[in-house]
C-alpha cells in the first residue's frame, strides 16, 4: 500500500475541495438562528469597513460554519481570541475583527460582564491564534478590591508583560506552545513571533504591534515560574525566598537519595563483598567550547536551577586569573589550548558540565561558563557545587582528563568557596571520588592513561561508558548560535530552559531505557560467562589462581598515586610497556627533579619532544596535500601560531638547562637573515648538538634523560604505525570484498590515503626519534631500532604456529578466528608488502619484532597475549555482572522515588498554608495532580518491568524444556505518559 501513489490521481480533486471551502454555499443562512443573509455581490459594489447586521460571519477557529453578526458576538462572548471572517459584498471572505463587530472584554470575571466595568481602553493579546488587538474594560466592581489589573488578567490567563497599567498580554496556552517549540524545536522568540504576526497579517497590508520585546520577557517570566512551581516552591511557607541553590532542578529519579531511595543500611556495605558500587553516584565531567557567549545582564533564578551562581562563582575564579598546568599526557588538548583558544570580546569560550552517567541528567549547580578554557578552577568548582547536598560516600567521576585532573583534587578543594566544602560535622561527610576516563576518549590518551583509568577497568564501573555527556551537548549545541549573541539574562534562561526540558524527557524515559538495557544486560552477561568459562578450561593448573591474584592486586590499589602503586597493570603485556617503566622509574626519580617542577628537565625534554611531533604533523599535511584549500591553509597557520607560543616556552627552559646553545640558536632561527617556518625552526635539543661540543653545552643526566625518552618514542611510533598497517590493511580487504561502485570506491580510497598518511606520519616520528637516538649513543647502541627503509614498512603476515592457542585467543574474543591464512590473496600484494611478495614462507619485516616484541611464533608472545586476553575476558564479565546488578537496583529506586515524590505532593496537598481560600484550593489541586501523574507514571514503568521479566523466564523456561519460545507476532509498542 503505497499512500502517495493512493493520492496522486485524486490531487485535482483535492484542490477543488479546498477551493469549494471559499464559497457560502447554495442558501447562506446563520448556523444558529436560521435567518437568512445577504448573498448578492459585486466587483464594484462598495462595502463598509465594518461588519452590518445582516453580514455573513465565519469562525476559522469554531468551524467551517456561517452565523449572523448577532449570533457569532454572543457565540464568542467568553471566546475573544477567535480569529473571524466576513464575507464581503465584493465577493469574498476578508478578515475582520471582534473588536470591530463592537465586543468589549470585561477582565476580571472570566469572560463574564462586570456589573461597574472600568472605562475601555485597547490592549494587544497575544495567542496561538495570532496578535490580536481588543476593547477591553477593567473590573472595577468589589472582586477588585483585592486584586490589582495584572493579577485580575491572570486570572482569565492572560499575562502580562508589565505589572504597571498592563496594555499588552499573552495567553497561557500560547506561552505554552513556546516554550514546547523552543525546547523541542529550538525555535527562538524572533521566530515565533514573525509567525504570530504573519498569522495575523500575512499579505503585511495591515498594521500588526511589534511585541517582540515584550514576549521575550514575558516567555522568560513565564518559564522560570514554570520551574518554581514544579519544583514545589510555591506550596513552602518560605516560598522562593527560603529556596536553596538547585531546588528548581529535576533531579534523576534512578540516582541514589539519602533518605529516598536508599536501604538503612546502605554505608555499612564492606569492600570485601563488593557491592559499595550500588550505593555509588555515577558523574561525568567535560567542557563544550561551542556555548559561548558575548555579553553579560542580570539574570534570573540565580543558582536555583542547573547553573552555578553567579556571584559567588566569579569571585572564585577571579582568583585563578593566570592558572598555569603542567600536561603529561598527549591526550589533553583541552587544557593544552585554554590559553590559546580564540576568545577575544567573549565573555566566556564555552560551558562546563557535570551530568549523571548513565543516565544523562545534568546535576543541580552542574553547568558553569568557563572564562577563558578548561581550566582546574572552574570544573572544580562545578564539580564540587553539583555534589552540594550529597551526602553520599562514593562517587566515581568520568572526564576525559581525569588522568591528570585527579592527581591534586583534594589538595586544591581547600581553594574552594566555604559553602561547598563539606562538613561531616552537619552531615556532609567529603565523598570518596574515583576518577576514570570515558571509554571513547580513553583511547585518545597515551597507552599508560588509557588502561589504567578506563571505565572498563575499574571495579564497579559496570557498563558505563562515560559519554553521556557528549549526547547532552549534542542535544544542547542547536541553541550555542542563538546564545551566543544573547544577554547573559536571555542565556541563562534559555539554557535552563533546555537543560530542564532534557532532564524531564529523561526521567520520562528510564521505564524503557531500563528494561531494554536489563535485557542486552543479560544476554551479553550470559555470553561472556559462556566465552569465559572455556577460554579458562584450556588453562594449565595454577595458572588461572596466579592471573586472577594479579588482577586482584591491580583493583585494590587502582585508585593509589600512580608512584604509590606496586602491582603491575594485568591489561598490558610485557613488551607493549616498552620503556615507558623505565622512564617512570629513572627520569621521575629524584637525582633529576629539581625543585620547580613547572621548570624541570623532565617538562623541557617532553614540550621539545612534543614540539618536535607538531612540526612533523605539520610537515605532513603540507605533503599530503599538493594544493591547500582554504580551510587547509587556515588550519596550517593556526598550527604555526600554537607552535611559536610554545616554542617560546622551550626556549625560556632550554635557558635554563643548556644556557650555552644559544648562540646556535640564535644562527639556526636566522639563517641569512631569512625568516624560518615554524616546521622547519631546529630546537637544538641535547642530541642536536653536535657531539664534540657537547660536554661544554650539555649536562650528563639531559644526555641521560634524552635517550630513554627517544627510546620511548621510537618503541610507541612503531607500535602506532603497526596499528595503523593493520587498519589500512583492514579497509583494503572490505572494500575488495563489499565496495562496488564509483562514489563508494572514491570514499574508500580517500580513507585509504588518510590512513596512508598515518603511516607515512608515525614513520617519521620513528625516524626523527631513531635518528636522534643514534646520535646520543651511536648505531651501536640503538639496539633493536635499526634506520627505517620504505621497504620495511610492511604489514605483518600472521602466522601462528600454535592452534591451540589460536583459537582459546578467538573463544575468549567472543567470535570465530579472523587469522589470515598462509596464503595471501595476489590483489593483497601491494598493501602487504615485501612479504607478501616472498611467496609461502615470508621473512617477517623487522618493525614487528622491535621494541621488545618478541617473534609471532615464540611461547612468550602467545602466552602474553592470552594472559592479556583472559584478563580482559574477566574484566568484561565482571562489568556485566554488575551492570545486571545494578540496573535491577536503579529499577527498584526509580520505583521507590516516584512513589516518595507522590507521597511528598500530597502532603503539600494537605499542608495548612496562608491564602484566601482560592488560593488554597489551587495549591491543593495542582498537588494531587502532580502526585496522580507521578502514580501513573509509576504503575506504566512497573508494568512493562513486570512483562518483560515475564516473558524472559517463560523463555528461559522453554529454553530449558526445547520449546519454542512464543513471539508476540509483531513488535510491541509501548505508551508512554506525555
Amino acid at each position: 500500500d503505497d499512500p502517495m501513489a493512493n493520492w496522486l490521481p485524486l490531487r485535482d480533486l483535492f484542490v477543488q475541495e479546498i477551493l469549494r471551502r471559499e464559497s457560502v454555499g447554495q442558501s447562506p443562512a446563520c448556523a444558529s438562528c436560521r435567518a437568512a443573509l445577504q448573498t448578492t455581490w459585486s466587483p464594484d459594489a462598495e462595502d463598509s469597513a465594518r461588519p452590518t447586521t445582516d453580514s455573513l460571519i465565519r469562525c476559522e477557529t469554531c468551524g467551517d460554519f456561517s452565523e449572523c453578526v448577532a449570533c457569532s458576538l454572543l457565540r464568542h462572548a467568553r471566546m475573544p481570541l477567535h480569529v473571524v471572517k466576513r464575507f464581503s459584498r465584493k465577493g469574498f471572505w476578508e478578515k475582520t475583527t471582534l473588536m470591530e463587530m463592537g465586543t468589549t472584554v470585561h477582565i476580571g470575571h472570566q469572560g463574564g460582564l462586570c456589573p461597574y466595568p472600568g472605562p475601555p481602553k485597547s490592549i494587544t493579546v497575544m495567542h496561538t491564534t495570532g496578535i490580536h488587538r481588543l476593547r477591553a474594560s477593567f473590573c472595577n466592581c468589589d472582586v477588585s478590591d483585592t486584586a490589582s489589573p495584572w493579577q485580575l488578567a491572570m486570572r482569565d490567563g492572560w499575562f502580562p508583560a508589565t505589572t504597571i497599567q498592563p496594555q499588552t498580554f499573552a495567553t497561557v496556552e500560547v506561552l505554552k506552545l513556546f516554550r514546547l517549540l523552543n525546547v523541542i524545536s529550538h525555535v527562538n522568540v524572533r521566530n515565533f513571533v514573525t509567525a504570530l504576526e504573519r498569522k495575523s497579517n500575512p499579505h503585511g497590508t495591515e498594521w500588526v504591534p511589534d511585541r517582540y520585546k515584550s514576549f521575550a520577557l514575558m516567555s522568560r517570566q513565564w518559564s522560570y515560574l514554570q520551574r518554581l512551581r514544579r519544583s514545589g516552591l510555591g506550596h513552602t511557607a518560605d516560598g522562593i525566598a527560603g529556596a536553596k541553590w538547585g531546588s528548581t532542578a529535576v533531579r534523576c529519579w534512578a540516582c541514589p537519595w539519602e533518605g529516598v531511595n536508599l536501604p538503612e543500611d546502605w554505608k555499612n556495605a564492606s569492600p570485601e563483598e563488593r557491592l559499595r558500587f550500588l550505593f555509588m553516584l555515577f558523574l561525568a565531567l567535560d567542557a563544550n567550547f561551542r556555548m559561548r557567549t558575548r555579553k553579560k545582564y542580570v539574570i534570573l533564578a540565580d543558582g536555583l536551577g542547573y547553573q552555578v551562581p553567579t556571584e559567588n562563582y566569579v569571585e572564585h575564579i577571579k582568583n585563578y586569573v593566570s592558572e598555569e598546568d603542567v600536561n603529561t599526557c598527549v591526550g589533553f588538548a583541552a587544557i593544552m589550548q585554554k590559553d590559546t583558544r580564540m576568545s577575544t570580546g567573549l565573555r566566556a569560550t564555552g560551558v562546563g558540565g557535570c551530568i549523571c552517567a548513565r543516565h544523562e541528567l545534568v546535576r543541580p549547580l552542574g553547568i558553569g561558563d568557563l572564562m577563558k578554557g578548561e581550566r582546574y578552577a572552574n570544573m572544580d568548582y562545578i564539580f564540587w557545587a553539583s555534589i552540594l547536598y550529597v551526602t553520599l560516600l562514593w562517587i566515581l567521576l568520568s572526564y576525559d582528563v581525569g588522568c591528570q585532573w585527579r592527581v591534586n583534587l583534594l589538595d586544591r578543594k581547600p581553594l574552594l568557596p566555604e559553602v561547598l566544602q563539606h562538613d561531616e560535622s552537619e552531615g556532609r561527610p567529603a565523598p570518596s571520588v574515583r576518577v576514570g576516563l570515558p571509554v571513547w576518549h580513553g583511547g585518545t590518551h597515551v597507552e599508560k592513561c588509557a588502561t589504567e583509568h578506563s571505565l572498563r577497568y575499574k571495579t564497579g564501573a559496570a557498563m558505563t561508558d562515560g559519554e553521556g555527556i557528549e549526547r547532552v551537548w549534542s542535544r544542547l549545541n542547536p541553541k550555542s548560535m542563538a546564545t551566543k549573541e544573547m544577554h547573559q539574562d536571555g542565556r541563562h534562561e534559555n539554557l535552563e530552559e533546555a537543560i530542564d526540558a532534557h532532564n524531564f524527557d529523561k526521567c520520562m524515559g528510564l521505564g524503557v531505557l531500563l528494561d531494554k538495557r536489563l535485557e542486552v544486560s543479560l544476554e551479553e552477561y550470559a555470553v561472556q560467562i559462556r566465552c569465559h568459562a572455556e577460554a579458562t578450561s584450556s588453562l594449565e593448573e595454577g595458572v588461572e589462581d596466579d592471573w586472577t591474584s594479579s588482577l586482584h592486586k591491580w583493583h585494590a590499589e587502582e585508585d593509589w598515586p600512580t608512584l604509590e602503586r606496586k602491582a603491575m597493570n594485568p591489561y598490558v603485556s610485557t613488551w607493549e610497556r616498552g620503556m615507558s617503566v623505565l622512564i617512570k622509574n629513572d627520569i621521575s626519580g629524584a637525582n633529576y627533579m629539581r625543585r620547580n617542577a613547572r621548570k624541570s628537565a623532565t617538562v623541557f625534554l617532553t614540550l621539545g619532544a612534543d614540539i618536535r611531533w607538531r612540526q612533523l604533523r605539520i610537515m605532513s599535511m603540507l605533503k599530503a596535500r599538493a594544493k591547500l584549500s582554504a580551510a587547509d591553509t587556515d588550519k596550517v597557520q593556526a598550527r604555526r601560531r600554537t607552535l611559536l607560543r610554545s616554542l617560546q616556552k622551550f626556549r625560556e627552559l632550554q635557558a635554563i638547562h643548556m644556557p650555552n646553545v644559544s648562540e646556535l640558536v640564535l644562527r639556526a632561527d636566522n639563517p641569512a637573515g631569512e625568516p624560518v617556518l615554524a616546521e622547519n625552526i631546529k630546537l637544538w635539543m641535547p642530541s642536536d648538538v653536535p657531539a664534540e661540543d657537547r660536554d661544554s653545552m650539555v649536562k650528563p643526566y639531559l644526555l641521560r634523560m634524552e635517550t630513554l625518552l627517544q627510546r620511548e618514542h621510537c618503541s610507541s611510533a612503531l607500535l602506532k604505525m603497526r596499528l595503523k598497517l593493520h587498519a589500512k590493511n583492514h579497509i583494503i580487504r572490505f572494500r575488495d570484498k563489499n565496495v562496488t561502485g564509483q562514489k563508494r570506491s572514491t570514499r574508500a580510497r580517500t580513507l585509504i590515503d588518510r590512513v596512508s598518511d598515518q603511516v607515512d606520519l608515525f614513520a617519521a616520528q620513528y625516524r626523527c626519534a631513531q635518528g636522534a637516538l643514534t646520535s646520543l649513543v651511536g648505531s651501536g647502541g640503538v639496539g633493536e631500532f635499526r634506520v627505517l627503509t620504505q621497504e620495511d614498512i610492511s604489514s605483518k603476515f600472521v602466522e601462528d604456529h600454535n592452534a591451540k592457542a589460536a583459537r582459546r585467543l578467538a573463544r575468549i574474543s567472543g567470535r570465530e578466528s579472523r587469522l589470515r591464512p598462509a596464503q595471501a590473496d595476489a590483489e593483497d600484494a601491494d598493501s602487504y608488502g615485501a612479504e607478501a611478495r616472498g611467496g609461502s614462507r615470508r621473512k617477517l619485516s623487522w618493525i614487528w619484532t622491535a621494541a621488545g616484541t618478541p617473534d609471532a611464533s615464540t611461547e612468550e608472545y602467545l602466552y602474553e597475549s592470552v594472559r592479556v586476553e583472559w584478563c580482559k575476558s574477566w574484566a568484561r564479565c565482571q562489568r556485566w555482572g554488575e551492570e545486571v546488578k545494578l540496573l535491577k537496583v536503579e529499577m527498584e529506586r526509580v520505583s521507590v522515588t516516584l512513589l516518595w515524590l507522590a507521597s511528598q505532593w500530597r502532603l503539600r496537598a494537605e499542608a495548612d498554608l496562608p491564602g484566601s481560600e482560592d488560593l488554597k484550593a489551587g495549591r491543593r489541586s495542582y498537588a494531587l495532580r502532580q502526585a496522580h501523574w507521578l502514580d501513573a507514571v509509576r504503575e506504566q514503568f512497573e508494568a512493562r518491568w513486570k512483562g518483560s521479566a515475564t516473558r524472559r523466564a517463560a523463555a528461559a523456561s522453554a529454553t530449558q524444556s526445547g520449546e519454542p519460545p512464543a513471539t508476540t507476532g509483531g513488535k510491541r509498542r509501548h505508551n508512554q505518559v506525555a
